[in-house]
């Protein structure tokens, strides 16, 4: 029997992955090794993550050898769907053919990553709670009590950054929703157009925008957007012409926003599980909300 210590049952986990005689486990090590200098970390990052999503497993001490050798075998599963590349449309509900974007989405990203990704290609840059759907599936970012008020789904309610995309089974065609922002309602539809296999397992870089159009949200309100979309037919050419006209002109410069692309994930990353007592907590009272806006999928 090991040590329950999460650190040393970590350890544990991760040796067990390297010796075992299982040629699967065996595959995707030799596959990681390929692309990872520093393997045994990679390896130990993603027992951390698929461990906390099946710790209820581990809770009993006297069952925890017996599940040990089916634990390697799903997490060895559970490795090999991370060699996956989804390429992923997102459109901005209410302005869909105005502000889209087509990404790539490395499966080893957490659901957080991804929606730190689809905020940086949409140029959003302060942090405010979101919620992430997938059926039946809840994800929240930033404070979860006022998440908790607004969705009335407390109970079903996961930290984003601790779920692993790769855990949410996408197949084409899969449908995500992302709000962001519960005062102004950003809501984005998110659909898998295409599933790709890699060899790459953890690569961040693999994240890209690969199309897209309009220049984003910057830090105008839903409304304010809808809203200049609607008057643009009453603006003269020369109005259009000019450079704040031009949010839902023309396709996007992908050279431009994929230089800064991993950057700014980082700084969206840094300031929701970093410094999230950072984030205004005087914002506007929401006990008027009176029931769930249903914008999950």
């Amino acid at each position: 029997m090991f040590s329950l210590f999460f650190s040393e049952y970590l350890d544990h986990c991760v040796e067990a992955l390297l010796n075992s005689s299982d040629q699967r486990i065996q595959k995707v090590i030799q596959t990681i090794a390929q692309n990872e200098e520093a393997y045994e970390d990679t390896i130990r990052e993603l027992v951390y993550r698929f461990t906390v999503h099946h710790i209820e497993d581990f809770t009993e001490p006297e069952r925890i050898d017996d599940l040990l050798q089916e634990y390697i075998i799903h997490l060895s599963q559970f490795l090999e769907k991370t060699q996956r590349i989804y390429i992923i449309e997102v459109r901005l509900r209410g302005l869909e053919q105005q502000l889209w974007r087509l990404i790539r989405v490395p499966a080893s990203f957490t659901v957080a990553d991804l929606c730190y990704l689809v905020f940086a290609c949409m140029r959003i840059s302060e942090p405010q709670d979101f919620v992430f759907g997938h059926r039946d599936q809840l994800f929240y970012g930033g404070d979860v009590e006022r998440v908790e008020q607004y969705t009335h789904q407390s109970d079903k309610l996961f930290p984003a950054f601790l779920f692993p995309v790769a855990l949410l089974h996408l197949h084409k065609n899969s449908k995500m929703s992302l709000l962001y922002d519960l005062n102004d309602e950003f809501i984005f539809e998110l659909i898998v157009k295409e599933v790709v296999k890699t060899d790459a397992l953890n690569d961040v870089e693999q994240a890209r925008v690969i199309a897209g159009q309009g220049f984003g949200i910057m830090n105008l309100g839903h409304e304010d957007l809808i809203n200049l979309f609607n008057d643009l037919s009453t603006f003269t050419m020369s109005d259009l012409l000019a450079p704040s006209m031009t949010l839902f002109q023309g396709m996007l410069d992908l050279k431009s926003i994929n230089d800064v692309l991993i950057r700014d994930m980082e700084t969206l990353r840094d300031l929701y599980e970093s410094d999230l007592e950072l984030i205004d907590d005087d914002a506007e009272d929401e006990d008027d909300i009176d029931e769930m806006i249903p914008w999950f999928c």
